[in-house]
């Protein structure tokens, strides 16, 4: 990796590590941004119901390539990644509730 990219993967650690919020995927604690704004209505039988997604963005270095289908806890809270996308220095990671 270029002198570049290795600046942007120690700046990215040392917010992760500042302002960044603890997740367990295939039983390790690991420390990502997380946003969990992301809401949709969804039709269901009866009306709408509110589907929320969420979004963790993590450094790369320690962390395993993510898989869709696994799932993680976030707040206690399961959720399955159902897409990601691969950065030169991070992860970001797209999840939903499992019951979808």
């Amino acid at each position: 990796m270029g002198m570049w990219f290795d600046i942007a993967a120690n700046a990215l650690a040392q917010s992760l590590d500042f302002m960044g919020e603890e997740f367990d995927y295939l039983g390790n604690t690991y420390k990502g941004a997380i946003n969990e704004t992301n809401t949709s209505e969804v039709l269901n039988f009866g009306g709408f119901e509110t589907h929320i997604s969420c979004e963790i963005y993590m450094q790369k270095r320690g962390f395993p390539v993510p898989q869709k289908g696994d799932r993680l806890t976030i707040r206690g809270v399961e959720r399955r990644i159902v897409r990601t996308a691969d950065h030169p220095t991070a992860w970001s990671i797209y999840l939903e509730d499992v019951s979808r």
